[in-house]
């Protein structure tokens, strides 16, 4: 309930460990969170992951409590494939904050063997500065259309 993910989206499966800047979850690797990908998890779920389980930590922290969480520049280097089955388990370590803005660093353990590394920056916003953000882009969507119908308007006139 600490982040807006919902299952499908949601991909970390509980919260074991919670300290002020650390946190430790994990994952039941399921069929199809491997779907489409040779039959192993994509580097991009282990990138939501991690930034998800940071998020979970970021907005734990008092002072963040009701804003949202945004991953900027996370890197994720895989080491060794992650199969259906897999119990994974992810530790993330904040190591530094600075009034919005932080840095994070973690990866991802299937029997205490690290199978990726994730790092990466991140960005605490309140929620009406994303309804705004959110806002902007449609209004930049609606105008796009808008010209799109008026240049194929003037195509066919």
């Amino acid at each position: 309930k600490v982040i807006p993910h919902r299952p499908p989206k949601l991909l970390v499966d509980g919260i074991t460990d919670l300290e002020e800047m650390a946190v430790e979850g994990f994952r039941d690797v399921r069929s199809e969170d491997c779907e489409g990908n040779m039959g192993v998890l994509s580097g991009g779920d282990m990138y939501e992951m991690a930034a998800q389980i940071t998020a979970h930590c970021l907005l734990s922290l008092e002072r963040f409590k009701g804003f949202y969480a945004v991953p900027k520049q996370f890197k994720v280097k895989t080491l060794r494939p992650v199969f259906p089955g897999d119990h994974l388990v992810l530790r993330v370590k904040i190591l530094s904050i600075k009034g919005s803005r932080g840095y994070a660093k973690g990866g991802g353990y299937v029997e205490d063997r690290l199978v990726f590394e994730a790092s990466g920056g991140f960005r605490v916003i309140r929620p009406e500065v994303l309804d705004a953000i959110k806002r902007e882009k449609e209004m930049a969507r609606a105008a796009e259309g808008r010209l799109d119908y008026e240049a194929r308007f003037i195509k066919e006139s």
